[in-house]
């Protein structure tokens, strides 16, 4: 029989893995009905274009990563050698980012025909790119006086990570990326759009999404998840698909 602490920590455990599960799948239901009133593409379509947008944005990610660590002769282990990347190689990470965000979409269009992005999008990322490496500096910091990012002074290299500052960096994260990505971009290639759908749709939901998936990862397999390399390289790996869900689901959904 469990001890009324135990049984008090389960609850918690249950609840929590309930509402990040209710929170992703809000998005998915999201997307999946946002373009049933569009004769070109029913909801189910949106949500499979979103995933494969999402699937090869994360990959292409992953590889371009891998090439300017090898160019540049870094070795960040996805965080699992207990180093951060600080000014340049950040704006590197950055890039890593949201070129993939700029390219697989319209490679996406050419390849399948299929009507993807916004007409503005190109000049769009512009902003997105110049405010993504903003973002990141701000997160990991400089090369200079270090640590000055906020990546290190709540989540310190080197030192286990308490729960409630991995999940408050993840937070932060999600600030970040849908706050100073998403919604540029979307004002940008549409400053009519409504502003309550535009927060609601494309800005809380997916940072919801993202912050909750994380945390329901991060709950699971914790300590694990912050402390042993191999499982801070899943939750890497993690991290970097449900980004790219999230920004693609936020950043083209028509």
């Amino acid at each position: 029989m469990l001890e009324p602490e135990k049984f008090s920590v389960v609850g918690i455990k249950i609840g929590t893995i309930t509402a990040n599960l209710a929170s992703i799948a809000s998005f998915v239901f999201y997307i999946a009905g946002r373009s049933r009133t569009l004769p070109a593409r029913s909801g189910g379509e949106e949500l499979t274009i979103i995933l494969y947008l999402a699937v090869l944005a994360a990959i292409s990610y992953g590889i371009l990563w891998t090439v300017a660590e090898r160019l540049f002769h870094w070795d960040y282990g996805g965080g699992s050698k207990g180093k951060f990347p600080a000014g340049w190689s950040a704006v590197v990470l950055s890039l890593c980012v949201t070129l993939p965000l700029a390219i697989v979409p319209y490679a996406f269009e050419r390849f399948t025909g299929t009507l993807v992005l916004p007409p503005m999008h190109w000049r769009a990322m512009l902003i997105v790119v110049v405010s993504a490496a903003v973002c990141h500096l701000a997160i990991y910091g400089t090369d200079v006086e270090r640590p000055n990012g906020l990546r290190e002074k709540i989540v310190p290299r080197q030192q286990h990570a308490p729960f409630l500052r991995a999940v408050t960096m993840e937070a932060i994260y999600g600030i970040f990326f849908f706050g100073f990505m998403v919604l540029p971009y979307r004002l940008f290639v549409n400053p009519s759009e409504p502003l309550v759908p535009l927060l609601m749709g494309r800005e809380l939901l997916p940072f919801l999404a993202f912050f909750f998936g994380m945390t329901l990862f991060i709950g699971i397999r914790y300590p694990d998840s912050m402390d042993d390399p191999a499982w801070i390289q899943v939750r890497g790996i993690i991290g970097g698909l449900l980004t790219m869900f999230c920004l693609c689901g936020g950043m083209f959904l028509s």
